[in-house]
């Protein structure tokens, strides 16, 4: 799988500590090596559905700071 990152989120991803790039790479190398499904069942990582507005993408709390994400199809 593959995880691409929004302009808006590299720009933004520039201005977050550098410990907190690092626990993102780490998410990112997870869901690359073992696909999204299985890095959700890893607590640390508070992988939770989002309601409402937001019905259809998910959340991941990262040490402080939150992400948002959406699982697209490609072919």
């Amino acid at each position: 799988m593959e995880v691409e990152f929004s302009n808006n989120a590299k720009k933004q991803l520039r201005k977050v500590p550098n410990y907190v790039q690092s626990k993102l790479m780490y998410w990112v190398s997870q869901v690359q090596d073992y696909g999204i499904e299985e890095v959700r069942k890893i607590p640390g990582f508070h992988d939770e559905p989002l309601k409402g507005k937001r019905k259809g993408q998910r959340s991941i709390r990262l040490l402080s700071l939150g992400g948002l994400y959406t699982k697209s199809l490609t072919t």
